[in-house]
Parts: C-alpha cells; structure tokens; sequence
C-alpha cells in the first residue's frame, strides 16, 4: 500500500470555534484557524488508523471471518481509533475496561476468550491479558496516537462558516454513524454486511472536510479508497464509495442520518439570532448567499471594503460571545417551538442507564481491596460488560451508538423498537451481575439537547422513585447468623484469610476481597507505566513480587518500603491520604450544549482533561522526588500513586496517596483540569488524611462530606461556576480514632471563614481559609492561588509572584521536591534541611500560640509576640549561633505570615489552623 498523499486545500481561512477554549500558549483559545501542523497531525492519524485497520483484516482472515463480519470489525475500528484518548491510562498495557472494550470489538478471538456472564470471572480473564494479547492493538493504545487524535478533535470543524464551525468533525462522523445505524434498524432487520456498510460510509462521508471542505465529497472517497483498498473486496469498496459520493442526493438513509446529525449540530437558529443580521448586511453589499461557497470567499477577499481585518474569525468571536449570554432554560424558551418534535412512534430513541448507590457499594468496607474492586466492577459494567451482555443475548449496539459512557452512566441512541428489550435485559443484567441496579429511563430523539436532556432527567427521576412490590416474602433460614466483618450490613456466609486473620464474610464481600486482590492489586503491580520519558512497573520499582507485598497495600501506598514491612512492623505507620474529586457544576455545564454533537465533544473534553491534568501531576511528581533523591525513589512515589488510583474519569477521581504529596497532587489536578478545558470549569477538591491502618471506610466519609462543603461553598461564592472562581481545594488530617464525615465538616465549619453556615466572628477561634480557591484571573496570570499566596510562602517556602503554566508546574516539582524531604523517617539522629526547618516552624507556631490564646484580639496579639521575639533576638549582644539563626527565620517567616494574611485593613483572617493542618500532612507520619 502506498503512502498517503493528501493535497490539502482552503478555499478560505478556515477557523474552528470552540464552545470550550483550548488551552494554547498559556492562554485560553476560543478561535482558531487550522494550522500546517493540524494538516500533518491528521496526515499521520491517517496512516495510524490505516495501519490498525491491516491488523484487524488481518486477524479476521487468520479466524476465518467472512467479509460481513470483517466491515463490522472495520468500522469498530475506526469508531474506537476517533475515541483513542479515552482509551490512555498511566500504563498504556494495563488491561482497563475501556482497553478491554475496545480489543473485544476489533478482536473476536480475544472477546471469546475474555467474555463470561459473571463480571468477578470476566474481571479475572481480563486480568490474565498478556502483553502480547495487549499489543494486537498497540496503535491504538499508543499515547503519540491519542494526542494525533485529539489534535482533530480540536482543530477540524465538521462546517466552514462562523457559527457553524464550532461542531467537530469527528463528532459529526460519530453521531451520523449512530443515527444511520439506528434509522437502519427501524426499519426491520439488516443483514451484518448491510448494516456495516452503512456504518463505514456515515464514519467516512464527510472525513474529506479535512483536506479539501469545498470538495470533501471527493476527497472523502479518496480517504476511503486508501483506507480501506485492499482489505475488503472492490464489490463492497463501490458500494461505500458510491454511497459516501451520493449521500447528499440518493443514498436516503445516509442522507437523512446526516441531516438529522447536522440539524442538530449547525446551530441555524443561533447563528440567525446572534450574527444574522450582520451576514444579511454583508449579503447586501456584496450580493450572494451564506450557503454558497463563493459567498464566504468573497467576504475574506474584499474584506478591505468591510474594514474588518478577518471577517470569519470576527464572525466567530461574536457568535461565542453571543451564545454564553444565552442560559439553559433561555436556549430552551427561545427555540422551543422551532424543534422538530417527535411523532408518536418516533424510530429512535435516547435511552439512559444509571447504576443506582454507587458509592453506597464502593464504601461498603473499609478494607482497600473491597473499595478498589467494587469501583473496578463498577467501571468494567458501564464501560465494558453490560455492552457484552446485551451483544450475548442479541442486542448489538455498536460503540458509536453509546453516545457517552462513565460515572456510572451509559446514554445510547437505539432505535425505538429496541428500547424495551433493552430495559428488559437492564433489569435481568442488575441480578445477574450482583452490582447495584441499573435504572433505566428513555426518550424520543429530538435534535435539540437541553430539549432531549431534560426529558431523559425527568424519565430518570420517575423511574428511581418508583417501586416494584415483591410477589412474596422469603423468610430467612434457621439458625445463629453473624453479621459480615467487613460491610456489617448482610449476613456472613463463608470466612476468609486476610493479613489480619480469618474473618467472616458475606458472598459480596468475599467476591470483592478476591476480585481487588487478583483482579485489580495484581495486574497494576506487573504493568507498566510510562512518566517522563521513564517506563516501568511496581514490581520493578520496588523489585518485590505481588505475593511478597499483598498484605501490605496501605502501608506501601502511605509511604512505606517492602523491605521494611517484610521484616516486621514499622516503630511509626506513615499516613496516606484519600483524595476525591469531582467536577464543580459540570451537569449545568453539559446542559448549556446546544447540540448533540457539542454535548459529545463536551464529554470527550471533560474525560481528557482530567486524564491530562491527572498525567502531568505525576510528571511533577516523578520531577520533584528525581530532584531530591534520584530517578529510582521517583519510581517508588509514582508506583504508588499509580497503585492508589482507584478511579479516574469523566468529571471525577478517587486516589490514596502518601499524605506528603496528596495536597500538592491534588490542587495540581485541580488546576491543570480547569486548564484542559479553556478555564470553562474546574474542580472541587477533598483530602481526608491519617494513619496507614486508620479506616479507609472513616477517611472516604471524611473525603465525601468535605467535597459536598466545598460544593457549597464555591456556589455561594461564584452560582456561575466559571467567571470568578472555578475550583477549590479543602484538606484535613485526622491522627488517631475513626472520624466520621460530620466530624470533618463540623470541625471545618467551626472555624473557616468560608464554609461556616453563618458569617464568622472575630473571636477566639484559630482561623482557617478553607477550601483553598482557584480563581480564575490566577490561572489567567493575574494573580496567585490561595494556597500559594498564603500556606506555601510560610510552611515551605516557595515564593512566587506570578502564576503563568510554566510557574505552576515549576512550584508544583519544587513543592513535591521539599515536601518528598520533609516526610523521610529520620536515620540515627539526623533530618534533612527541610525537616529542620519544619520542625522550627512547629515549635515557633505551638510556642507563639500558646502565648496568645484563648483571646478575641489573638490575631494582633500574635503580630505583636512574634515583631517582638524576632528584635529580642536581633538585639542581642553575642551573635545567634546557625540554630538560633534558624529559629530568627521561622519567626521572621510566621510574622510576615500574620502581617500579609491582616491585610491592610488589620482584620484577617489568619488561617493559622490550616498551617498547622498542612505542616502535619508534609510530615507524612514520618516523625
């Protein structure tokens, strides 16, 4: 096969318009034209695909496939090549649902050897993937084919004109594929050939807009001869190509799919009401229409008489400008009446699955291998498994036609006469599989998405407060039940070995314990993962085996090495910390798109951003701990961040970490998430410490309650989510007994001037800032986050002025760096530099508060103390020695504290506790 040769051409500057800035420059993009580099990325994606593509033709002949089920595996293919960066992981061979998913659609060997009904057993054939089995697909795991990839998720828009322009091509591909399909369907049952033909020619019929939007037509057939030449007989070849040549006229199906996709992405009514008047004005002047081609080329090249320098760009900017003015409910009024509305007997349909109590069923036990594995299964049934089950009893729906998959969530387009076996099988897939229910509600498919949205919310909201009553009573057995030592919530039924003994267990849990142990624990301590430049294992790093280190999960996570553990239990248990995150007002912002191809690109942006801010984290991370103790230590802090990441996706995480680098790892996220999506939103942050044998199930409430506060909080500060404040931080380290959530809010409450239900007193209460905000104009370069304008400067001394991207990350391997050094246990006497300073500061702050409290004015009295120990020690005769020295400093260091944290004004607050709480976390339970 030759190479491909593609002769791009742009009959004008071509922009794309984005609904969610791209972050380019250290700056936020909301317009930008397609660039040479865009044009070779989408070159180079090109041949990817093509080359996954052999592979998978070239599987299906070793298993024998006909060629209806080859198209089939072709346009799985493609669907999962255009949704690459989803599938990235730390590991890029680490067997995660989501690579489980896509090897079972373009390998029908590998979804016979992995598929069973049961999830604990299908979690465990996936475990046992080789790296072989993995590599089949290696391109499409590969991280330089996702970034190519979402390179054209941003740069190429599925239509030219301003307005029109901020739908992305490839969600205009994604969602023609799953309405052709569904409208196929309705019609009665397709042969597998015909039905993937249909499929092949919606994914490929408007690729061409890519190289030539003018003459897309012909450059899509190209694309489609050179991608599919070869692999499929010429017969089927002229059948795609005729269909992608004459989808506008007489192909019916495909043409009204891309009607339907495009009545939904065009924004013709927005476009009319925002810049309409302008393009009218211009038709005037220059005579044409905007739907011919000349017209737009005409206005860029006498663009002199228009006196505006770009007018598509300019066209562009203000058709965004104009659309964020326009709320939910205001797009919703507005247009109402304009949508199409379904007809009785509508032949497609928006269905919504919801597993029920989630987090009531990853927070049933406190023991980690419970939670990991509860979370895995969990993600395995939305993103994988309950897929399978439906293709196992006949219902088929191709990856395109799940329009969005995570946080327990599965939103399809079906047609309308499969919607009830689906509910049906939903029902029987919640009893079989033993994870929680899975609600289902649907809706008629309209082609406006707050419109669709809201009726899907509505039809949820019924299904979840309605009961089924049962048709009988089962009476339990006779004799002494014992309650489950690992939930206490069902009845013990067997016994397991744990590290801490046997115990008795329920069916549930026992199937938990197992499945974390040898479904999740194991295979993440074998695979490899891959950070700056750096590719290595947990099993490597630490050079121990799985079954040497199985017992010791928390302690490993906390901090501590194999080594130390294997020869008895340490004098002092490190702590670790559990971090939750989730989006702040993410469900407002996904109902704020206008289209289903922009509620598309939405999710595929949250999803990556949080992939990306979570993967430049730890490449801070793995920088600052290679700075202050070497390459080999890096490895061991990045194994088991990687080993504690419990879940990552969508709009939301749950990580255990050292406690020493949760707060840096956590605000970093934060921070790069709100990057990632053009400063659109951010996140809300919760990290809840302690001991490592301190109960997971006390810490995951903490963490729990304490982002349900901080939700409250960033609401009353800024409703919008987005024009002040975008995310924020709170944090909170518990040192001995089993706190609860109430605990952790009551305790933040009392004394955060933020968070406390009614406005806080100048009194004798220390002070706390709590959460930590993240402010817009500081990621914008204008200004400085709280944490690192107050806590950073005093507990670790990092000063810094500005904050532009280059600087966050910089601060962010410096205070990883520090933070590393202060929390080493201490080796026959001796501490780092770094804990000699942090011990001052403690010693300086307990002394200092002591001598100022209980009292309403210990806020002055604490600027005065400390104004005055530093001159005292300054006016002495004899010259302080380096440790007197030292202490001057931290007293130097806390007074300045005190005196920015007064403010001009003299009234605070001086969050003093939050200082404490931080210089606790930075110890790491090391001393």
């Amino acid at each position: 096969m030759s190479g491909l040769q593609l002769e791009f051409k742009e009959p004008y500057p071509v922009y794309r318009g984005l609904r969610v800035p791209v972050w380019e420059g250290g700056k936020p993009v909301s317009v930008r034209r397609v660039t040479d580099e865009d044009r070779k990325a989408f070159t180079e994606a090109m041949g990817k695909l093509r080359e996954l593509l052999e592979r998978v033709a070239k599987m299906a002949s070793e298993i024998g496939a006909g060629e209806e089920e080859l198209l089939g595996l072709l346009a799985d293919a493609i669907v999962v090549f255009l949704r690459a960066p989803l599938i990235q992981e730390l590991a890029p061979v680490a067997p995660t649902p989501l690579k489980a998913y896509a090897l079972m659609l373009v390998s029908p060997k590998l979804r016979r050897g992995l598929w069973s009904q049961d999830p604990c057993e299908f979690a465990k054939n996936l475990a046992s993937l080789t790296s072989e089995e993995l590599g089949f697909a290696k391109v499409l795991f590969d991280p330089e084919t996702a970034e190519l990839v979402y390179r054209l998720w941003i740069a190429f828009p599925a239509d030219t004109r301003p307005g029109y322009n901020t739908s992305s091509l490839l969600a205009h591909v994604l969602m023609t594929s799953a309405i052709a399909w569904a409208l196929a369907l309705s019609e009665g049952p397709r042969g597998a050939g015909e039905e993937a033909l249909i499929r092949l020619s919606a994914l490929l019929h408007d690729l061409g807009k890519a190289v030539d939007p003018e003459a897309h037509v012909k450059a899509s057939e190209a694309l489609a001869r050179w991608l599919l030449q070869g692999l499929v007989s010429e017969s089927a070849l002229e059948k795609l190509v005729e269909a992608i040549r004459e989808h506008h006229r007489y192909v019916p199906l495909l043409s009204e799919a891309d009607r339907l996709a495009s009545s939904a992405d065009r924004l013709r009514h927005l476009v009319d009401t925002i810049i309409g008047g302008k393009i009218e004005s211009v038709e005037r002047l220059l005579g044409g229409s905007r739907d011919r081609w000349d017209f737009w080329r005409r206005i860029h090249e006498r663009r002199g008489e228009l006196a505006i320098e770009d007018p598509l760009k300019e066209f562009t900017e203000e058709f965004l400008k104009g659309i964020e003015k326009l709320k939910p409910k205001e797009l919703i009024e507005k247009f109402l009446k304009d949508v199409e509305k379904p007809e009785q007997g509508s032949p497609l349909s928006l269905v919504l699955f919801d597993v029920e109590s989630i987090q009531g069923f990853v927070g049933r036990s406190q023991e980690v291998r419970v939670v990991a594995a509860a979370s895995h299964l969990i993600e395995l049934a939305v993103h994988v498994h309950f897929l399978e089950f439906l293709r196992s009893n006949g219902v088929r729906v191709p990856p395109e036609a799940v329009i969005y998959a995570g946080g327990g969530n599965i939103l399809m387009l079906l047609p309308s006469r499969m919607a009830g076996d689906v509910k049906r099988l939903a029902s029987e897939y919640s009893e079989r599989a033993r994870v929680s229910r899975i609600a289902v509600a649907s809706a008629p498919f309209v082609d406006f998405y707050p419109i669709a949205s809201l009726q899907l919310f509505e039809g949820m909201y019924r299904e979840k407060h309605s009961i089924e009553l049962a048709d009988s009573l089962e009476p339990e057995g006779p004799g002494v039940r014992s309650l489950c030592r690992m939930c206490y919530s069902d009845w013990a039924t067997n016994t397991l070995l744990t590290p801490e003994g046997e115990v008795s267990v329920c069916d549930t849990c026992r199937m938990l314990y197992e499945t974390g142990s040898e479904s999740h624990f194991r295979p993440k301590w074998s695979a490899r993962a891959r950070v700056a430049g750096s590719e290595f294992s947990p099993e490597e790093a630490f050079e121990a085996r799985w079954d040497d280190v199985s017992a010791y999960v928390m302690e490993i996570v906390a901090g501590h090495e194999p080594e130390e553990l294997r020869e008895g239990r340490p004098e002092r248990l490190r702590d670790y910390a559990v971090v939750k995150f989730d989006g702040n007002a993410i469900g407002a912002f996904m109902l704020e798109a206008v289209s289903f191809t922009d509620a598309i690109e939405k999710s595929f942006r949250i999803d990556v951003a949080l992939k990306k801010a979570y993967f430049k984290a730890l490449e801070a991370l793995y920088q600052g701990v290679k700075k202050a103790a070497g390459e080999d230590c890096a490895k061991r802090e990045i194994a088991r961040a990687y080993l504690g990441t419990i879940y990552m996706g969508g709009d939301d995480g749950f990580l255990l970490a050292p406690s020493w680098a949760a707060i840096p790892l956590a605000h970093f996220i934060a921070e790069e998430f709100s990057r990632q999506l053009g400063l659109e939103r951010g996140l809300r942050v919760a990290v809840a410490a302690g001991p490592a044998k301190m109960s997971l199930w006390a810490l995951l409430d903490c963490a729990n309650q304490l982002l349900e506060e901080v939700g409250s909080a960033l609401r009353r500060i800024d409703p919008t989510a987005r024009e002040d404040v975008l995310g924020a931080v709170a944090f909170d380290l518990f040192e001995s007994g089993s706190p609860s959530g109430a605990t952790a809010v009551e305790r933040m409450k009392r004394i955060s001037w933020k968070a406390s239900d009614e406005p806080r007193q100048r009194d004798e209460r220390v002070d706390s800032l709590q959460p930590y905000l993240i402010r817009r104009r500081d990621l914008e370069g204008n200004g400085v986050p709280e944490f690192w304008s107050t806590l950073a400067p005093l507990v670790v001394r990092v000063d810094v002025s500005g904050w532009k991207h280059d600087v966050s990350f910089n601060m962010h391997v410096e205070l990883f760096r520090k933070a590393y050094l202060c929390s080493r246990a201490k080796e026959a006497g001796e501490e780092t530099d770094e804990q000699r300073e942090l011990r001052n500061l403690r010693s300086v702050m307990l002394s200092s508060w002591s001598a100022v409290s209980p009292s309403a004015y210990w806020r002055e009295k604490l600027l005065l103390f400390l104004l005055r120990q530093s001159a005292r020690r300054e006016e002495e005769e004899q010259p302080p020695s380096e440790r007197e020295e030292e202490v001057l400093e931290a007293y130097r260091r806390l007074a300045r504290f005190v005196s920015q944290s007064l403010g001009r004004e003299g009234i605070g607050p001086v969050p003093i506790a939050d200082a404490f709480t931080l210089l606790k976390f930075l110890k790491g339970g090391a001393w």
